[in-house]
């Protein structure tokens, strides 16, 4: 493996994120897209992560109807090995290069040699932190999504006090700084000199269609949240992100004694309260986008710096590939995946709400803990 780059040009040849390494298991495979290309991913008998093009070579079914069988795949008659080859026949299923970091399974999207090391972050491995997943799909292209996680002032507006400390009333004029990480695509850090000159937001877009935001302090250089968005790129009009929030229990110490089902659960409603209130907006803009055409930026505001850079990189991923990657066949599968916790909820979102009020007046009474405690137990026992 060479020198590792700061990242390679274009929409291949990098790593992308599939699906939480906990979601694959030797019996247990998911299936998912990525380009729109049909993947399945599953362990061999090592316990390596392993991904298949989800397509059977002869009647294009879909593998994943098989099982899994000491660490190959079983379709009728013929079984499927880890790379690809098809047991007493001469034809092959397409076989992706794939890696295992920090609890996300990983696909090297290309035929070249592989030149970049697997991401990792090293909020995984701080023992300050705790961290939550959450997985959500959205009807709408990536660069959507993209343009509004990268738009800093869309935290103050839209979420209004989602995010400790950030609301519309302490909206003031953002003050941004590059980052030179040697490793993003690019990377901001944002200040409100202005109405909160403490909080500052460090924007990150990194290869493989990832988004990093993390909300710290200016005064003492503590991260208060860091959030993140693995997006996998289903079709040209749907993406999967895979979300992670890591709270600091140093910042926010009841956390630090809640049980892990209790925070596991909180942390999903938290992430789909505040991912909810993003999803309405976009799809909005994604679809009179798309029906009315949208102009090009051409004198952006401060604050739209990322979101014209995130532009100025796809147009070099053009200019270099010629094209997007996507799958080129005539088979259209479409799949319907379950997804955890799945938006429009009403009724369990208002009782989450209510548990949260709870714990708040229990706080100011010092007994943080317990309340939480009993808050989610509440939480759990009146929506199973």
């Amino acid at each position: 493996m060479t020198e590792t780059p700061q990242y390679n040009v274009g929409f291949k040849e990098n790593w992308y994120p599939i699906i939480y390494s906990n979601y694959i298991s030797p019996n247990k495979h998911y299936i998912t897209k990525i380009w729109g290309e049909p993947v399945v991913a599953f362990r061999d008998s090592q316990n390596n992560a392993v991904c298949l093009q989800d397509l059977c070579p002869d009647s294009k079914t879909p593998l994943s109807r098989g099982i899994i069988k000491n660490g190959s795949i079983q379709l009728g008659q013929w079984v499927v090995s880890t790379d690809g080859t098809c047991e007493g026949r001469d034809q092959k299923v397409k076989h992706y290069r794939t890696g295992e970091s920090q609890g996300i399974v990983f696909i090297w999207w290309g035929t070249g040699e592989i030149n970049q090391k697997l991401p990792t972050y090293p909020e995984y491995t701080n023992p300050e932190y705790r961290l939550g997943n959450y997985i959500m799909d959205v009807d709408v292209n990536y660069i959507f999504h993209l343009s509004n996680l990268l738009d800093p002032v869309h935290y103050h507006l839209l979420h209004d006090g989602a995010i400790p400390n950030v609301t519309k009333d302490n909206y003031g004029r953002l003050k941004p700084v590059v980052i030179d990480d040697g490793c993003s695509i690019l990377r901001y850090k944002f200040t409100n000199p202005e109405k909160n000159p403490d909080t500052s937001f460090d924007l990150a877009f990194s290869p493989g269609l990832t988004w990093t935001l993390r909300k710290g302090k200016v005064s003492d250089g503590s991260v208060l949240v860091i959030q993140q968005g693995f997006h996998v790129p289903m079709s040209p009009n749907r993406i999967r992100v895979l979300w992670r929030m890591y709270l600091s229990k140093i910042q926010i110490p009841p956390i630090h004694y809640m049980p892990e089902w209790c925070f596991d659960l909180m942390m999903k409603v938290i992430l789909h309260n505040i991912l909810g209130e993003d999803v309405d907006i976009i799809k909005g803009h994604f679809n009179r986008s798309v029906k009315y055409g949208a102009p090009e930026v051409n004198r952006p505001l401060t604050e739209d710096t990322l979101v014209v850079k995130l532009h100025d990189w796809e147009k070099q991923c053009l200019a270099k590939d010629g094209e997007r990657p996507w799958f080129q066949s005539d088979l259209d599968r479409s799949q319907d995946f379950p997804i955890e916790y799945p938006p429009g909820n009403k009724t369990w979102m208002n009782r989450y709400r209510l548990c949260v009020s709870v714990a708040k007046a229990a706080a100011l009474l010092s007994v943080a803990g317990v309340a939480t405690t009993l808050c989610s137990k509440f939480l759990f026992y009146t929506t199973i």
